[in-house]
């Protein structure tokens, strides 16, 4: 049985929020260059980089699942005018960490669904999120525990 809805992401949580909502999918990892994206599209704004990146996804995908709802999303962590990939080490994670620090980020999240290269739906929202200040000893701390889970993949 082929299932309609596919979502165009890698991602674990995103794949199981769809699955504990009941939504039956399949999942393709998109090939999308991200970061070549996002530096070309370094002039936008959060929300319109946001919906560039899922659509980028939702289109890989939908030229090989043409007659096929497929769903791309993707988010971006921004705090002051910067934005945050996320790390690569942790080195870069504790650096990450400290920059939170006491400070609140902005999480603009881009979805778009397209069915046959065709955007049928698409949305953006963003959020605000608190961190506490972080001393040092807890920033090494929580990344002794956490270990390589806090880096991209």
């Amino acid at each position: 049985m082929t299932v309609g809805l596919v979502l165009a992401s890698g991602s674990s949580v995103r794949a199981r929020l769809l699955a504990d909502a009941g939504v039956l999918f399949e999942v393709v990892v998109p090939r999308v260059d991200e970061d070549a994206i996002k530096a070309a599209g370094g002039h936008l704004s959060h929300d319109a980089l946001a919906l560039r990146l899922a659509g980028e996804k939702a289109s890989a995908v939908s030229k090989c699942c043409p007659d096929r709802l497929v769903v791309g999303a993707d988010q971006l962590l921004v705090v002051g005018n910067r934005r945050f990939d996320k790390p690569r080490t942790l080195d870069e994670a504790a650096d990450h960490l400290r920059a939170f620090s006491g400070r609140r980020q902005l999480l603009v999240t881009g979805a778009v669904a397209m069915r046959a290269g065709r955007i049928v739906w698409s949305s953006v929202g963003q959020v605000v999120l608190a961190v506490r200040p972080l001393s040092d000893p807890f920033i090494s701390g929580y990344l002794e525990v956490e270990g390589e889970r806090v880096l991209s993949s």
